[in-house]
């Protein structure tokens, strides 16, 4: 799910022109794998499905704002968050995945 996540907030950055090490810098990342990301060569098995949710896109760009608004916000804040709603999108198309450890030690 996260590289998923990644990819897509490193490319709609990257289409806001922002810079490659500014993303980097911003999602914890070398600027290389940012550069990967928005190539499609990581993160793409889960984006097609993300992508066509309109709920999911529109946190991921409140995300997006959020973290150029306010560079001293870590991205880690939002991973919950966004692995939350991105699960909450593929279950709407059908798809579902498990828990994490985290979701499952709060849950008991």
């Amino acid at each position: 799910m996260l590289p998923a996540i990644r990819s897509m907030l490193a490319e709609i950055m990257i289409k806001r022109n922002i810079s490659l090490y500014r993303v980097s810098k911003i999602l914890g990342i070398s600027p290389a794998a940012v550069e990967n990301y928005v190539k499609k060569k990581r993160g793409t098995s889960l984006r097609e499905f993300l992508e066509k949710d309109p709920d999911f896109m529109e946190v991921l760009n409140d995300v997006v704002d959020k973290l150029l608004v306010d560079e001293t916000t870590e991205f880690e804040n939002y991973y919950c968050v966004l692995c939350t709603e991105g699960k909450k999108a593929l279950k709407r198309t059908g798809v579902e995945i498990p828990s994490c450890y985290y979701e499952t030690s709060l849950l008991h």
